[in-house]
């Protein structure tokens, strides 16, 4: 009969943790679909999707005035001989209103196609292999406002971004950043470096400066 007893009252012991482990669980959900509520709203009322497409993903990224919801925007069925990432959207957050929308689509942009020195340069950018769409904010005008900047892929030897320009608070593409072979910035010498090779032993070390809303090439060396 004691055994019994005590079976009884660990039964309920049991059920009684079992139900308050529910009850947590359940509150956190909870809270963590009320924390996503937020870009869901967002999402909802500024993102424009169509009948072949669907959110990829959605991340706060951190910027000098403040956040910015980057919304991933994918294909449901890639075209051929693409990526699946189609689009971005950039919601940039002041005072818990959306301030800026920024769409940046990857149509014409990319890798930079080899035209002869001075050829204008139009519809000859075209995405790199490895291409994961990375985004941040960096001042690469040395203007001390941040720009953003987006992986476009690799050739060769060489990463290959595109950037956006900040002029006061608003961004504009600039195309001549998709020149620069895997850049770095020199913020005391207010240039950008970029640097090549051909896996051959041929290496291509080239430096540019942002001039009159362009990223201009002043030196070129290969060895």
């Amino acid at each position: 009969m004691k055994n019994r007893k005590k079976m009884i009252i660990m039964i309920i012991i049991i059920g009684i943790i079992i139900c308050c482990s529910g009850i947590y669980i359940k509150k956190l959900q909870s809270k963590q679909h009320t924390q996503g509520s937020k870009e869901d709203s967002l999402i909802d009322e500024y993102v424009d999707l169509s009948d072949d497409t669907e959110v990829e993903s959605y991340e706060w990224m951190s910027y000098d005035s403040g956040d910015v919801l980057r919304v991933r925007v994918q294909y449901k069925t890639p075209p051929a001989n693409s990526y699946q990432h189609k689009e971005d959207y950039f919601l940039f957050i002041q005072d818990e209103n959306v301030s800026q929308i920024l769409l940046v689509d990857y149509e014409d942009k990319g890798i930079h196609v080899g035209l002869d020195e001075g050829t204008e340069c139009t519809g000859n950018h075209s995405l790199g292999e490895g291409c994961n769409f990375d985004a941040h904010f960096e001042d690469v005008t040395f203007d001390g406002r941040q720009d953003l900047v987006i992986s476009v892929g690799n050739s060769r030897h060489a990463e290959y971004y595109c950037a956006y320009v900040n002029e006061d608070g608003a961004f504009r593409y600039e195309k001549s950043f998709e020149h620069i072979p895997s850049y770095k910035t020199d913020v005391n010498k207010k240039v950008i470096y970029g640097s090549d090779t051909d896996g051959m032993g041929l290496d291509s070390d080239t430096t540019y400066e942002y001039k009159n809303g362009e990223f201009v090439l002043i030196d070129a060396n290969e060895e």
